[in-house]
């Protein structure tokens, strides 16, 4: 904020470039700024849009996405063969011994079982696949901008909490004059960590000056 001047900036959240209603017109002020430099070629206006969905939201057009799913399965392909498990289609139906026991001792050690057998090459060997498909250098179309996995808690301290809080209320109010829309950015925040502060410990949470936006 004290280095550029206010025609030199751009502000913007990542809540606001995620969001579906507004993501696509803060994605064309991000453009529009970008344009402003020299050297730099802004796409049409037109195609803003599109590219948000296919970067922001991984939903690229249709003749992109078959593009993106014939890479992915070559990722596939290529992360079984480095890992050495051959593809489940081009592996050899192992030898099974006539003993109750199942497969001989030869076998088991130097082929491993296939995906249909009892002897439970789906759990040893499909995790080191899944786990090499979701390396993004072997997945191409993996790039959500809003990941989705299990809501892990944040065990913050009341202590940290506040620090939060008056770190926001500090850039608020000193920018406050310069630019009214970082005092509301800051301040939202500082709402939405005080609300979490109050269920730790409900004293302690003073109001900030001027009310909280």
């Amino acid at each position: 904020m004290d280095r550029y001047t206010a025609e030199n900036r751009l502000l913007m959240t990542y809540e606001g470039l995620t969001d579906d209603l507004i993501g696509p017109e803060v994605a064309k002020s991000l453009n529009e700024f970008l344009g402003q430099v020299p050297g730099v070629e802004p796409i049409h206006p037109d195609s803003v849009a599109c590219v948000w969905r296919a970067v922001v939201k991984n939903q690229p057009p249709p003749q992109q996405a078959e593009q993106i799913a014939r890479l992915q399965a070559a990722a596939v392909n290529q992360a079984g063969t480095q890992s050495g498990v051959v593809p489940q289609q081009d592996q050899p139906q192992p030898q099974v011994a006539s003993s109750a026991v199942g497969v001989s001792s030869a076998v088991s050690q130097q082929q491993p079982l296939s995906a249909t057998s009892t002897g439970g090459y789906a759990a040893a060997q499909r995790p080191v696949v899944a786990s090499n498909v979701r390396r993004r250098r072997l997945d191409p179309g993996h790039h959500d901008s809003q990941r989705k996995g299990p809501e892990v808690p944040r065990p913050y301290t009341p202590e940290e909490l506040d620090k939060m809080m008056n770190m926001l209320q500090e850039v608020a109010i000193r920018y406050q004059s310069q630019d009214v829309r970082l005092y509301h950015i800051m301040m939202g925040y500082y709402e939405k960590i005080r609300v979490e502060r109050l269920k730790l410990s409900p004293d302690g949470v003073a109001t900030p000056p001027g009310g909280f936006f």
